[in-house]
């Protein structure tokens, strides 16, 4: 029998200061040289991811690393967390997002009279504690990226490649991310050429299955998209943001599915590289920031659950010759989890040391054999 070369794809999961996990697993990558034919990335990663590009393809002089420094220096200058903190609060990090000052009161007075409207007009049917609580607006930050950001990011991610040596062509990398639209309860899935390539092929060629703006015919609610600087920005709304964007309604994919798999399916190896760990680590919770923590944890563990459960099935199903193997194959997950716990307000910033932890476990797992012959045959 011919065996079967090992396809690589990375799974990369953004979560708020927890982001530099990932950013130590792709310098791993290229500095092992690893290379994958599918990435997907959610969140914070899609910055990192479009970092990795640059650096592969010598786009960039300094290294992930030295990135992430500058970012923790940017957003941490004293060393001093609780100054970080204020600091954040009262004027954002710049180029990132700044706080909603003029939009926070405009909306607390538009919530002030709907509340006041509805206490005068239904007195008897009104539970006062949640109006006292509708007063305060969800919305308490304001995006302040350029618009040339998300420009940027589109064209690294339309046109991502990597070298390959011995003088061979260049390796297409298809790219996967998404958002997520909660008026319509429909995840948009962005894809670039060589990423719809791919899935086209998979699929024996149904052209309409992954064509821009068709629902999937495998989940009903997937609309899979091109990708353009409006993807990006749509991709990178917060729930803090808002919701006053009449143009868009989309949010932060990573809030419905954190770690997108199914589109990575393709390959026959995926590192599954995750900003949490699967189980709790330390004391279940005794207060209110653990509470929340624990909650954040277990809102982005569901639906990568299911995702790797149905990987894990068709592998079964392989394994009894019950799967039609001219159509499916056998997918090795390769987990990269946060070992350490972090708490709720870790989430407000980045961390060298995970950084370095997920450098080094990612540096051992590439070491292993057959770990980044990626190139197809």
């Amino acid at each position: 029998m011919k065996q079967e070369q090992t396809t690589l794809a990375f799974a990369m999961g953004g979560l708020a200061g927890n982001n530099a996990h990932g950013a130590g697993f792709l310098q791993a990558a290229l500095e092992r040289k690893a290379q994958p034919i599918m990435i997907s990335c959610t969140s914070g990663q899609i910055l990192w991811v479009s970092r990795y590009l640059q650096a592969a393809n010598n786009l960039i002089k300094t290294n992930l690393k030295e990135m992430l420094q500058e970012d923790v220096r940017q957003v941490n200058p004293t060393g001093n967390v609780n100054l970080a903190l204020a600091s954040l609060a009262l004027f954002g990090k710049a180029g990132v997002f700044a706080p909603a000052r003029n939009e926070y009161l405009l909306d607390m007075i538009q919530n002030a009279v709907d509340t006041w409207f509805d206490v005068c007009t239904r007195p008897h049917e009104v539970l006062l504690p949640q109006k006292l609580l509708e007063l305060f607006p969800c919305r308490n930050l304001i995006p302040d990226f350029p618009e040339v950001f998300f420009d940027n990011i589109a064209d690294i991610f339309c046109n991502a490649s990597l070298p390959q040596e011995n003088g061979k062509k260049r390796l297409p990398v298809g790219i996967v991310f998404n958002s997520y639209n909660p008026r319509s309860g429909e995840e948009y899935v962005y894809l670039n050429d060589q990423a719809r390539k791919l899935l086209h092929e998979k699929s024996g060629g149904e052209e309409h299955k992954y064509s821009p703006g068709v629902k999937s015919r495998y989940r009903d609610r997937t609309i899979y998209q091109d990708i353009d600087a409006k993807a990006v920005r749509d991709a990178l709304w917060l729930y803090q943001y808002g919701f006053d964007n009449k143009e868009s309604g989309f949010i932060d994919g990573a809030y419905f599915r954190g770690m997108i798999l199914s589109e990575l399916t393709v390959a026959r190896k995926i590192f599954c590289v995750r900003p949490i760990n699967h189980c709790w680590q330390g004391d279940l919770p005794r207060n209110y920031p653990e509470l929340e923590d624990l909650k954040t944890e277990i809102a982005f563990d569901g639906s990568y659950c299911g995702e790797r459960y149905q990987i894990q099935l068709i592998n079964r199903l392989l394994g009894k010759n019950v799967a039609d193997s001219s159509k499916y194959h056998q997918i090795e997950l390769e987990e990269i989890e946060i070992k350490k716990p972090r708490g709720y307000f870790d989430y407000l910033f980045e961390n060298e040391l995970v950084f370095t932890d997920a450098y080094e476990d990612a540096m051992q797992r590439f070491d292993q054999p057959a770990a980044v012959s990626a190139v197809p045959a």
